[in-house]
Formats: structure tokens, sequence, C-alpha cells
């Protein structure tokens, strides 16, 4: 749920802007889920969430409105590098 307290920053929920470390918090969140499933081999369940994220993504470009979504567009795209560089440490197959 996307709201704009009278300051003017862009929160989804209890994370957002308003909290300088939410970014990094949510970049470390992401590596330590991609970290266990590279190390249980789950390819799929990191393919599964790289879709996810590319839905995510696709759905807030596609978003026109008063807010600006380039930060949380910015840190999708982040985890979609980073969940890509884990399926390519799996190696194919």
């Amino acid at each position: 749920m996307l709201t704009q307290p009278s300051g003017g920053f862009l929160c989804f929920g209890p994370i957002g802007p308003a909290n300088l470390h939410s970014e990094h918090q949510l970049t470390k969140a992401i590596e330590g889920i991609v970290d266990a499933y590279v190390k249980l081999g789950d390819r799929r369940a990191l393919e599964d969430l790289r879709a996810h994220r590319r839905r995510l993504a696709i759905d807030l470009k596609g978003r026109s409105g008063p807010y600006d979504l380039s930060r949380p567009i910015g840190q999708i795209d982040e985890e979609i590098v980073v969940i890509e560089a884990a399926i390519e440490r799996l190696g194919i197959g």
C-alpha cells in the first residue's frame, strides 16, 4: 500500500525512504535469501524469485501519477541483478 505522509516521502508500509537504512536492509535481505537458495542448489526458486521481481518492476514502471517510483524500481532492478548473478553461479542444468 502506497502512502504519502505530509512530509512528501513515498512510503511502502513500514519500510520506506523515511528510513535511511531501508535500501541497505532490503539489499542484505535479498542477498541472504539468494545465498540460501544457492547453498540449497535451488535454481527453480531463484528463477521464480527473479520472475516475481520482474513482474513487480513491470507493474511499477507502468504506473503513473503523483508518486516518484524511481527508487523502488531501482531497488527491484538491483535485486534482479543479484538474483541473476546467483543463477549464473549455479550454472546450467
